[in-house]
């Protein structure tokens, strides 16, 4: 998980991929609970925790985040208030949502699943229905099953 936080502040994407049974759920669930944690830390305290607080010197001057349309410079910007989207073979979605029960306190994220059955005439309902939900995205976690991402990719 540390290192998938390193890569985010860095600005480097991570590809987890490893075996059966290694525990790529309860990684993958404990970096988004990580970065809600710290996205609303910062929001708070105006700055990162721990090893966190202080980027790399290069960062600082030679590093640009980009968020949507906000370009700001990483010194100073917060993680953005954006959801979550975890990306899974279908025949595994079940499971993956189990885990995350698992795993995460009860009403701590709005858990959404982004399946082909909300595709078509059924969207609408399902975006209405995420509407309804937390104000702040960062709460959302959205977990879409490979036929439905192939659309939205």
């Amino acid at each position: 998980i540390y290192a998938m936080l390193e890569h985010t502040f860095q600005g480097r994407p991570t590809l987890l991929m490893d075996g059966v049974g290694v525990g790529k759920t309860m990684q993958v669930v404990g970096f988004i609970c990580f970065l809600t944690w710290f996205q609303q830390y910062y929001a708070k305290n105006h700055r990162f925790p721990g090893a966190f607080s202080r980027p790399p010197v290069h960062w600082l001057f030679n590093h640009r985040l980009t968020y949507g349309t906000e370009d700001r410079k990483f010194h100073g910007a917060n993680l953005p208030n954006g959801p979550h989207l975890i990306i899974v073979p279908l025949a595994l979605e079940k499971q993956f949502i189990s885990e995350i029960h698992r795993y995460v306190q009860r009403h701590t994220f709005d858990l959404f699943s982004y399946t082909t059955a909300v595709r078509g005439k059924h969207a609408a309902g399902f975006w209405a229905e995420v509407d309804k939900r937390r104000t702040q995205k960062v709460f959302q976690i959205f977990v879409a099953t490979l036929p439905v991402s192939a659309g939205i990719c």
